[in-house]
């Protein structure tokens, strides 16, 4: 069946379609009113669902546009709807709406609604209505509306009314050949209405079905038979039930009722009476879930505020959590334990206790094997003084103060986390609390493994993951921070020589355990020093601000060069390496953190080809070579003359395990020196200004490619990399607009992928770019997610659909546990903040494997398919198992 979607929403959308596409329905997508209107003109659906809040028409209003397109007069519209105001209410009555759901809607009443109304709207051959009149009452009225559908459906003449009064007057003049009524009306009830039908000579063989979603238990039925009624069956949402006992009581008379009136009298009070005292249990639980829900909401806004401010204090955090959590449950006090190595728990948080009883709350009055029991075994425990003869929990109360406790462990997954401790000075624990604070609990838990994702990001945005020491990031920052100081500084770039040589000969294994202990040789030899990082694979920096004259530079690089000169043991072998050093200097050399990490590779590259250990940055080093002049002009030929080319690697999808979208990637095949790689003209374009014509180029090629591949039926997306450069550019909307237009796009498809790097132009000016671009439908993807300077508020300020991580994580996913975890926290990540996350470098079927048990969204990686040609790439699709078709 095709299903049309109306709703601005894309994560209620995204859901709504996965719900239903597993249904196997074809789910066509608006996110206005207008787009609704003209799919639903040219698409023809089968059912409609709508929001009632969209940002172009009213909900009402476009319900009945909907409703006179050309063949929909029988088309079900459902609406979505959120809160209503009173007016949305008094319209409900004449809208043309077959049913409501109210967001966020549960997958099952989703489905089970839409199985209704379509089989209700599917035609029938058989008609066992045969005109027969049927009087049906509800005083709800979208099941009203849905009963009568069924059953016209059927063949039958249907009556309405909305009240047991308002069906007594319309059975009386209209006279049915039966009746079909709600049992819970207000005024006149069910079986009140059945007892005065019966009681009227002329209407008392009429049958009468009563439908119930409350009434249900063996002695509501008994009450039925003795009012009269033929049967009281369940309310289904597809009203199967009710429909057979309409048709099985036209076959057969009602029973005679009860002539007994005052017994009929107490037992009809009686049945009332133990509904109110199960309504009144319903209100009470639905009021304890909405404090749930409350609680999970503010809990929710604490996790959301700590992570807009950047706040990583977990004490504070869980401090807050326990406050929502104490409100909404009446508890007076509570702890919250955490649990840390080897099973241990550590008390993390607590409100309500005095300071003196803080020391024997460490170990919960030395009874912390219950904490940990509770927690293993993954369910509540609830603690009181009766019965009176369990003395252990007796005394551990009269310790606490308190009447009773309530133990909740926190999990995520099958994660144990710790236990929360809830205590109370004043009642008994009810029993009905314990589903509810299990809830409480979960979203608890939720709370701190993401707090701990978070902060574990937030540790791998300023830190390298295999030393410990600063990255690139934070040593940018700490240069910043210095240049604004105005403190003299020295910069010194390290550079590990025949450390790749090492690496091939010894293994990468031993390779990271060298890098680790150079590491620490840098930290023992320089304790005061600023900053040292970890830059790249062999590279590290030092950043002193100590006596910063000629010979203070000389002794230092020495003291550096010599800290790195004793053999390191690998493998039980002696390996000695060399280091080479440059050095820049600030306010000599300049003010800005880039430039001076730029002097100091010069002076570093310096120092290596004339082999002297070191190099002071000076302008006569920093020159450019004559192939870097002659490549410059040869570069900006070459895009003039449309002499560059395009390869293409796909990206699959762990879901379908089919391609759902490639990354252009540009080749330089030069006529004399053959291929050229990215990294030696990209970063030169990016220097020179030639990025612009060369990313100009790179789009409109990638959009006529991608038009190409729809036209043949390969419905697939294009991701195009993006330089912090291009997004500075104001123009960027318009040339991305031009090229596709001038490419025949019609749809979107286009993806733009930015380096974390390029997220640090964060202007306003780049703000209104990317603005500009989401509004056109343009999606955005931050790439090597993980290795730069990694801020996450970005991931709430831009408009990012998709993270990728870096190759050199989902390389150690499988032999590295530090790479393991970011991979596992970046997916998770991805997932509660609702982004696509793309696995890069995926080389083999383990890593393919672990990177699908971890839920991940979509790889790349030569394990499916290395970057080809477009015409190579056509065939990859079309043949491969892993392609589209």
């Amino acid at each position: 069946m095709n299903i049309l979607v109306i709703e601005d929403n894309p994560v209620s959308r995204n859901s709504v379609r996965a719900a239903l596409e597993a249904e196997g329905h074809h789910i066509i997508e608006a996110a206005d009113g207008k787009t609704g209107l003209e799919l639903m003109a040219r698409e023809k659906p089968d059912l409609v669902l709508e929001d009632l809040l969209l940002p172009d028409v009213d909900g009402f209003d476009l319900a009945s546009q909907l409703r006179a397109s050309p063949g929909a007069a029988d088309v079900p519209i459902l609406a979505l709807t959120g809160l209503l105001t009173k007016g949305d209410e008094l319209r409900m009555a004449d809208a043309p709406f077959a049913d409501y759901l109210f967001k966020p809607v549960e997958t099952e009443r989703l489905v089970a609604a839409v199985r209704a109304h379509l089989a209700a709207a599917r035609p029938r051959v058989e008609t066992p209505g045969k005109k027969r009149r049927v009087l049906a009452i509800d005083d709800d009225p979208a099941q009203l509306k849905l009963l009568k559908t069924n059953l016209v459906h059927l063949g039958f003449e249907v009556d309405t009314a909305a009240n047991g009064a308002e069906g007594w007057s319309k059975i009386k003049s209209w006279r049915p050949d039966a009746v079909v009524s709600d049992v819970l009306m207000p005024a006149m009830d069910g079986f009140e209405f059945c007892m005065k039908v019966r009681a009227e000579p002329e209407l008392a063989r009429v049958p009468v079905v009563l439908v119930s979603s409350n009434y249900e238990d063996e002695a509501d039925k008994k009450l039925a038979r003795h009012v009269g009624a033929n049967c009281l069956v369940e309310r289904t949402p597809d009203f199967a039930e009710t429909i057979q006992a309409l048709l099985k009581s036209l076959q057969q008379p009602p029973p005679l009722p009860v002539r007994d009136e005052q017994s009929l009298q107490a037992e009809h009070k009686e049945r009332l009476s133990q509904q109110l005292d199960r309504q009144a249990r319903l209100s009470a639980q639905l009021a304890r879930w909405c404090a749930v829900q409350s609680a999970q909401i503010s809990v929710l806004a604490s996790v959301g505020e700590n992570l807009q401010k950047g706040n990583t204090d977990t004490k504070s955090l869980l401090t807050d959590v326990l406050a929502h959590y104490l409100n909404v449950t009446g508890f007076s006090r509570g702890a919250i334990y955490l649990a840390k190595q080897k099973g241990q728990l550590e008390l993390s948080a607590q409100l309500g206790f005095s300071q003196s009883a803080e020391d024997s709350l460490i170990d919960f009055f030395g009874n912390e094997e219950l904490l940990r029991d509770a927690m293993q075994k993954g369910e509540p425990v609830s603690l009181s003084l009766a019965p009176p003869s369990r003395i252990p929990v007796a005394l551990l109360l009269t310790q606490l103060r308190a009447k009773a406790a309530l133990v909740n462990p926190l999990l995520f997954r099958a994660e144990r986390l710790g236990v929360v401790v809830l205590l109370s000075e004043t009642k008994e624990i009810d029993e009905e609390w314990l589903p509810f604070s299990k809830s409480i609990s979960h979203q608890i838990g939720q709370a701190v493994a993401f707090g701990r994702a978070v902060s574990r990001l937030k540790y791998l945005a300023d830190h390298d993951p295999l030393t410990g020491l600063a990255n690139r990031n934070r040593l940018r920052e700490r240069l910043q921070q210095i240049i604004v100081a105005g403190s003299p500084s020295a910069l010194y770039l390290v550079n590990l020589d025949r450390f790749q040589e090492i690496n091939n000969t010894l293994s990468y294994q031993n390779g990271d355990l060298l890098l680790r202990q150079a590491a620490q040789r840098l930290e023992g030899a320089f304790p005061r020093a600023e900053t040292i990082a970890r830059l790249g694979a062999d590279e590290f920096a030092v950043l002193s601000s100590e006596r910063i004259t000629l010979e203070s530079i000389r002794q230092t690089a020495q003291k550096i060069i010599k800290t790195l000169d004793p053999p390191f043991k690998l493998d039980r072998l002696p390996v000695a390496l060399q280091a080479s050093l440059g050095v820049a200097l600030f306010p000599e050399h300049g003010d800005d953190p880039d430039d001076l990490l730029s002097y100091a590779d010069i002076a570093l590259r310096s120092a290596k080809k004339d082999r002297t250990g070191y190099a002071v940055y000076s302008s006569e080093i920093d020159q450019y070579s004559p192939q870097r002049l002659t490549m410059m002009g040869e570069l900006r030929d070459a895009i003039g003359r449309d002499e560059l080319e395009l390869y293409y690697q796909p990206k699959i999808s762990f879901k379908t395990g089919r391609t759902i979208g490639v990354e252009a990637l540009v080749r330089w095949r030069h006529p004399q020196h053959g291929w050229i790689r990215p990294n030696q003209f990209v970063p030169l374009a990016e220097k020179t200004g030639l990025i612009y014509p060369l990313t100009r180029w790179v789009l409109g090629k990638a959009l006529a490619q991608l038009k190409s591949w729809h036209d043949a039926g390969l419905e697939i997306g294009m991701a195009v990399n993006l330089s912090a450069r291009d997004l500075q550019r104001s123009s960027l909307p318009e040339h991305v607009a031009q090229l596709r237009q001038a490419a025949g796009m019609t749809h979107n498809g286009l993806t733009l992928e930015l380096t974390e790097s390029a997220l640090l132009a964060d202007s306003d000016k780049t703000q209104a770019g990317f603005r500009r671009l989401r509004d056109m439908g343009v999606h955005f993807s931050i790439d090597d997610f993980g290795t730069g300077y990694s801020s996450l508020s970005y991931l709430n300020k831009l408009p990012v659909n998709e993270i990728k991580i870096d190759q050199s994580f989902v390389a150690g996913l499988t032999t590295d546990p530090d790479s393991a975890a970011i991979v596992r926290s970046t997916i998770d990540l991805g997932r509660d903040l609702g982004l696509t996350v793309v696995a890069e470098g995926v080389e083999d079927q383990n890593t393919w494997e672990n990177l699908a048990a971890l839920g991940c969204d979509a790889a790349q990686g030569y394990h499916m398919c290395r970057p080809a040609p477009a015409e190579e790439l056509t065939l990859w699709m079309n043949e491969s198992p892993w392609g589209v078709v």
